[in-house]
């Protein structure tokens, strides 16, 4: 593996997704709801997340089928053991990552939307 693939398969993992890192989630308590309402860093998580899944299963299912009756390896397998062991947990996280984006980001603009008054159009 080159140099440059090790950083940036080191820098995958070690950020599994960017709504860990950037969604804040809405805090009633402190009054004035401050977070993030953009859905920006979930899509890029749902776009990494995506492509690493689906490759991490296409691998795998090569790797698995390259097994010949008694179990022993073939030599047609070639890297797609290794490579379903790196990007089915990347694919994995992100997808977390995205989960949990989705959801803040959607329980910020509920927070932060306005309350109807009562009687009026929206109230009861």
């Amino acid at each position: 593996m080159r140099p440059w693939w090790r950083s940036l398969l080191v820098a995958m993992v070690a950020v599994p997704g960017c709504s860990f890192v950037f969604v804040q989630t809405p805090r009633p308590r402190e009054g004035i709801t401050r977070c993030t309402r953009g859905t920006g860093a979930p899509v890029v998580d749902t776009l990494v997340a995506v492509p690493a899944t689906v490759i991490g299963v296409f691998a795998g299912i090569t790797y698995l089928s390259g097994f010949g009756a008694a179990g022993h390896e073939s030599n047609a397998q070639g890297p797609a053991g290794k490579v379903a062991a790196i990007s089915l947990p990347i694919g994995v996280l992100y997808s977390l990552g995205a989960i949990y984006g989705f959801r803040a980001t959607t329980r910020c603009r509920r927070a932060s939307a306005p309350i109807p008054a009562p009687g009026s159009a929206g109230g009861q």
